[in-house]
């Protein structure tokens, strides 16, 4: 699943692998010992929503020499 910029999200249960640039950019809202700024977060949010299945990447498989490594579309 991919959250553009300015999205909020969280993680409720299960595993999960979050990839970043590396940035100092984080605005936290809740739920950490970490510094926590509500009226910040809440100024930048889109407020936008689209249905799920428009932002699940299909997964492809594609063959490289002796290697076969997914792509995402």
């Amino acid at each position: 699943m991919f959250l553009g910029p300015n999205e909020p999200h969280a993680y409720l249960f299960g595993d999960c692998v979050e990839c970043m640039a590396t940035s100092d950019n984080v605005v936290r809202a809740g739920l950490t010992p970490k510094f926590k700024d509500v009226d910040c977060l809440c100024n930048m949010l889109t407020y936008t929503t689209e249905p799920a299945e428009q932002q699940v990447y299909a997964i492809n498989q594609a063959r490289t020499h002796t290697h076969t490594r997914s792509m995402y579309a």
